[in-house]
């Protein structure tokens, strides 16, 4: 295992052929990864592959993305879905840099924009009914940040939804386990739930 970058909050390793970003702590969890010599190919991981399916759904034209990693979504995104604009918001000033220099996201890209903050301010400047698909894959070293499950959370994100929108959340802590979180039926048509082998759960909440 090569270390190629650390900061105070994540590493960058080449190992066995891939490319990992993770955080720097004592669970080490992977925030993305991609294969050598193929920057578009993911490294293996299938919480991500579940979430990239989600771009095949009704090929959405506004997409947000909570949670940059290693760029994974974003370059999936930027290539199965050619129409479409791209926004992130990544608070690790760090983990930006770690994904444009050792991952190839292509920052200067016309239809992608990286906001670098706090995601729950910078989202308060768009409007509602703005984005097709909303994919939210935040996380520390404790694993995902379940300021994102709250029932006010979840609200918030479906007034950012454009009708026939889709939200997908990946969920994963160690050594727990969440079965569900509020949500409200009336304000959804449709809700999935997936258990990976991971351990990680994904979330897909539809929009009529």
């Amino acid at each position: 295992m090569t270390l190629l970058f650390e900061s105070d909050t994540i590493q960058v390793v080449d190992f066995g052929g891939n490319r990992f970003v993770a955080t720097r702590g004592k669970n080490g969890l992977m925030q993305g990864g991609m294969k050598h010599g193929s920057p578009s190919a993911a490294a293996p991981c299938e919480y991500l592959e579940r979430m990239i399916e989600t771009l095949w759904i009704n090929r959405p034209r506004e997409i947000l993305i909570l949670g940059l990693g290693g760029g994974t979504l974003v370059k999936a995104a930027v290539e199965i879905c050619p129409q479409a604009r791209i926004t992130v918001i990544e608070k690790d000033h760090s983990m930006v840099r770690a994904a444009i220099q050792y991952f190839d996201v292509p920052d200067d890209h016309p239809r992608l924009l990286i906001i670098k903050g706090e995601a729950e301010k910078e989202l308060q400047r768009f409007d509602r009914g703005t984005f097709n698909l909303i994919l939210c894959d935040v996380a520390d070293d404790n694993g995902s940040l379940e300021v994102f499950f709250s029932a006010r959370a979840i609200k918030f994100l479906r007034t950012l939804l454009l009708p026939r929108g889709l939200l997908c959340m990946n969920f994963y802590r160690p050594k727990h386990r969440i079965t569900s979180f509020d949500i409200l039926p009336s304000e959804w048509s449709h809700v999935e739930t997936e258990d990976l082998k991971s351990g990680n759960k994904i979330f897909r909440l539809y929009v009529s």
